[in-house]
């Protein structure tokens, strides 16, 4: 997906969470609230790209209001005040086609002088008094539907916290697993060009959609895979060369977008499965023996994968699992890498639940269980001996 040709959108809670924490007010952020801000700044680049943004656009307004007036202080009804005053000093020094120019999106580039460009600047060093005066939260949401650098047709939601759903215009929830994204028109649920609602999908999600039989939600899975329904919750999840669909609840539409009936194409090679609760959907992109070939499609009655949502959950299941399957879940949930130096270690069974357990306990609870001994190797890297299985 080329976000050049989208806007960037963070969620309210983001930009609620970005306002407080740059005021530098106390008791406006708490301590678990610092700590998720501080966590998207390490793992979205948008994110503390755009956190970046608005603490120069702090940092200037505090010097710009520092500058026209002394007592210049962060209270809302001084803003109130202050900025009033400010702005009819401005306009009084101003041209008429400055007053023209306040509060309206600057013309395209090619219709722009240099003088309009000039009197936008001067006008939003004035607008970001408001940040003080009014509150910064507000202000930098009117800075993202307005600004001119980002306006197009689209929205991207970058990721947020997984136990927090997305809720789109039609009341359908997302929660997103980390870098996934999800992209729709601005339009989306209004129905002006579409009887569809379209929406687009890059990494893992779960997904509970609203019902509507007269409007069927669309979901393009990287240009890959589509997947329609009408009102459901399933789980998608693209990595490692293959798609996974899973449907919790309801009845889904899984289409195969890589593959095109012609001349070249087996006349049995399936484009679409129909996915009821309980199933489970892999469009696999090529395979180990056969990396040229074509994507295929296969449907599996019964997903067996009890911890496909341990994402979101925060909970792992193992009953009578292989070794190599539990390091592989465990891996996968702490991103980390478990090494096992002894071969017949794989095959030893093993039998826990962990919720919301810390990675300390979980592997000690491995190696007591699976008679194992473990080091770490590395920051994310841990070796596992031992004879075998008790």
């Amino acid at each position: 997906m080329s976000k050049s040709n989208h806007e960037i959108k963070l969620t309210d809670q983001q930009i609620e969470y970005i306002a407080r924490y740059i005021s530098k007010e106390p008791s406006e952020l708490s301590e678990i609230q610092k700590i998720q801000v501080e966590k998207w700044r390490k793992e979205i680049p948008f994110f503390e790209k755009e956190f970046q943004n608005y603490s120069r656009l702090w940092e200037e307004s505090n010097r710009f209001g520092q500058k026209i007036s002394k007592d210049f202080s962060p209270n809302v009804e001084k803003g109130w005040q202050k900025l009033s005053n400010q702005i009819k000093e401005y306009e009084a020094n101003k041209t008429i086609e400055a007053q023209k120019t306040k509060w309206v999106k600057p013309a395209p580039a090619s219709q722009t002088t240099t003088k309009s460009i000039s009197i936008w600047k001067e006008v939003s060093k004035i607008a970001a008094v408001l940040i003080l005066g009014l509150g910064l939260g507000w202000w930098i949401n009117s800075i993202q539907n307005n600004s001119n650098s980002l306006a197009s047709s689209n929205q991207i939601i970058v990721h947020q916290h997984s136990d927090t759903p997305l809720v789109l215009p039609d009341g359908s929830k997302i929660w997103l697993n980390k870098n996934a994204t999800v992209s729709y028109s601005n339009d989306f649920g209004t129905f002006e060009t579409t009887q569809k609602r379209n929406l687009k999908l890059e990494g893992e999600a779960f997904f509970d959609i609203a019902r509507d039989e007269k409007h069927p939600f669309m979901i393009d899975i990287e240009g890959k895979a589509e997947v329609e329904v009408l009102g459901t919750s399933f789980n998608i999840n693209p990595s490692n060369e293959k798609i996974e669909v899973t449907v919790a609840s309801g009845k889904v539409s899984f289409k195969n977008n890589s593959v095109f009936k012609n001349d070249n194409t087996d006349s049995s090679e399936q484009t679409s499965i129909l996915l009821t609760k309980g199933e489970k959907g892999i469009l696999y992109e090529k395979t180990k023996n056969h990396p040229d070939s074509l994507p295929t499609l296969v449907r599996f009655e019964r997903n067996d994968d009890v911890n496909y949502l341990a994402w979101l959950n925060h909970r792992l299941v193992f009953e009578n699992m292989q070794m190599q399957e539990v390091v592989n879940k465990v891996e996968n949930y702490y991103n980390i890498r478990l090494k096992l130096e002894n071969p017949s270690l794989k095959e030893c069974r093993f039998t826990g639940t962990f919720d919301q357990t810390p990675l300390n306990d979980v592997l000690e609870t491995l190696s007591f269980g699976a008679n194992l001994q473990i080091k770490k190797s590395d920051s994310t890297t841990y070796l596992l001996s031992g004879s075998g299985c008790r």
